[in-house]
């Protein structure tokens, strides 16, 4: 607060500059505010990790320029509470939870498509139990078997339009058409297995973006880690699939799993799996920035309307209509006045001229 020399505080609005100095001498705030019936109340956020020390405040009225400082020991924290935790299974799109939800319910039966990798037909094997109970049929094919054009009779070939007409034409009857035009031969639900790798319709999928995050064998899913992603019209007409997405043995059971919790409707607690342990390791270095310095300084008309580089000489043109040209260390060259366009000597402002 801004008290007067009697002690008593100055009611109104008082310029201050206030100024946050951390324990090694780095100022961390700088800024400018203005009290409220002679109070300045306001919070500043510090870093689990800032250097532990004495931390010095100096408030700085700007009217008089007095001032006052006052420092707080800051202690050093060793553990807190987790800022960030891993995904709960295998990743996802949030909304595919309540999609995935939804598509086995309403899905009597779906076509299970493997890769070429060879532990995708154990999954498969896992995901025809695990569904049996809950009445969802499991057929299986592999990716080779999977992977051919919808059959389109005469009439389809004359009313579709197909998936992607725009870059693949008009649609012929029979077996010619390309897949990203009228979809896999398989008809009703398709949950694909494998990767971009080993499965081409996975490989569809990624090529024409249907699914949320870009797969990766090192970074995402990553080694050891699943990867479920729902689409529709991704595969054909009205045709809805799952995908089961991992480059391994470890990361498919997982996607398998995951996508076993959202049929069954099983949610975690909290959105993040959160770590065990948790270390803090306070800041011993700091980087103070350079105050600027005036280079030069040149006093010109009026105010600055555009700055220009020309032949090795500063082109400035105010305001006011003034044109005037500087060296490249500020000292006055040249100065003319512009003529304004539409403008007419002694006009006295009639319609559509400027008087100049």
């Amino acid at each position: 607060m801004v008290l007067d020399r009697q002690g008593g505080v100055l009611s109104g609005s008082i310029p201050m500059r206030i100024q946050v100095t951390d324990a090694l001498g780095a100022t961390r705030y700088d800024l400018y505010r203005a009290t409220t019936q002679g109070i300045l109340a306001f919070s500043l956020p510090l870093a689990l990790n800032d250097p532990p020390g004495a931390w010095k405040i100096t408030a700085m009225e700007l009217l008089a320029g007095t001032r006052g400082t006052n420092s707080f020991q800051l202690r050093s924290l060793s553990t807190c509470s987790a800022a960030a935790g891993l995904t709960w299974r295998a990743v996802h799109w949030p909304q595919d939870r309540t999609n995935i939800f939804r598509f086995f319910r309403q899905t009597p039966g779906v076509t299970i498509v493997t890769g070429s990798s060879a532990f995708n037909r154990s999954a498969a094997e896992r995901l025809t139990k695990i569904l049996e109970p809950w009445n969802v049929h499991c057929t299986t094919l592999t990716a080779a078997e999977a992977n051919r054009p919808r059959v389109l009779s005469r009439t389809e070939a004359e009313t579709w339009v197909g998936l992607d007409f725009a870059s693949q034409g008009q649609l012929q009857p029979g077996t010619s058409n390309p897949i990203p035009q009228v979809g896999v031969a398989v008809q009703g639900p398709l949950i694909l297995l494998g990767n971009p790798d080993d499965n081409p319709l996975i490989k569809l999928l990624a090529d024409r973006q249907f699914l949320p995050y870009q797969p990766d064998p090192n970074r995402l899913p990553g080694p050891g880690r699943g990867y479920v992603a729902w689409q529709r019209e991704a595969l054909g007409v009205g045709q809805e699939s799952v995908t089961l997405l991992a480059y391994d043995a470890p990361g498919l059971a997982e996607a398998v799993g995951t996508m076993y919790e959202f049929l069954a409707g099983l949610e975690p607690l909290t959105p993040l799996a959160q770590p065990t342990r948790s270390h803090i390791e306070p800041a011993r270095t700091t980087h103070l920035l350079r105050t600027p310095t005036t280079e030069w300084t040149s006093l010109l008309p009026s105010g600055v309307d555009s700055l220009t580089l020309k032949a090795g000489t500063i082109e400035v043109v105010t305001h006011d209509g003034t044109v005037g040209r500087l060296t490249l260390h500020g000292a006055p060259l040249s100065q003319r006045i512009r003529k304004a366009p539409n403008c007419r000597p002694n006009s006295g402002g009639a319609l559509g001229v400027r008087p100049c």
